[in-house]
C-alpha cells in the first residue's frame, strides 16, 4: 500500500502560521482558502517582467534599475528557476512530504554563489514590515537551490 504525496510550498507553509485549518484544508483535503478580490492588471504585469527580465538574460545584463543595486551579480543563465525545484523531506511507507518552489527569477555573483529573486507585484505600496513575511519564501528556495547542488550566498531579494 503506498502512501500519500503530500506537496508543502512557502506559501502553504506561510498559510500553516496564519491559519492552522486553513492549512489542513487546503493539503488534506484539497480545498482552498477563498482568495480576496486580485487586480487582474497585477497577472498581466508579471508576465511582462519576466519577459524583461529574460530578454536582459539574453543581453547578459541585468535589468538598469538593478545595476547599481546588485553590483557583482547577473542573471544565472542556466535558469535553476525553470527547475520547478524539489525536495523530499520525508519518506516513508504511510507519508512522503514533497517541498517545492517555483522561483520568479535566480542571480548568481562571481563566485557562482545562487540568490533567489521574486518579483512582488502589488495593487498598492508595499508595507513597512512587509520583508518579514516573505522570509520563509526566501529561506525555502535558498534550501531547494542548495539541495538541488546550486552553491548559495545566504540572501535573497525581494523586487517591488
Amino acid at each position: 500500500m503506498g502512501g500519500r504525496v503530500y506537496i508543502i510550498s512557502a506559501t502553504s507553509l506561510n498559510l500553516l502560521l496564519e491559519c492552522p485549518l486553513c492549512f489542513y484544508l487546503k493539503v488534506k483535503e484539497k480545498i482552498d482558502r477563498p482568495r480576496p478580490p486580485t487586480a487582474s492588471i497585477t497577472f498581466g504585469m508579471d508576465k511582462v517582467i519576466k519577459e524583461y527580465f529574460n530578454k536582459c538574460r539574453e543581453k547578459g545584463i541585468l535589468p538598469p534599475f538593478l545595476q547599481k543595486k546588485l553590483e557583482g551579480k547577473k542573471l544565472a543563465l542556466e535558469k535553476p528557476l525553470n527547475l520547478k525545484v524539489e525536495y523530499i523531506l520525508s519518506e516513508s511507507p504511510y507519508l512522503k512530504l514533497k517541498l517545492v518552489g517555483n522561483l520568479d527569477e535566480c542571480l548568481v555573483d562571481e563566485e557562482g554563489k545562487y540568490y533567489p529573486l521574486d518579483h512582488k507585484t502589488r495593487g498598492y505600496a508595499p508595507k513597512q514590515d512587509s520583508s518579514s513575511v516573505y522570509q520563509l519564501q526566501m529561506n525555502i528556495y535558498s534550501f531547494l537551490l542548495k539541495k538541488n547542488g546550486f552553491p548559495i550566498g545566504g540572501k535573497g531579494y525581494l523586487v517591488y
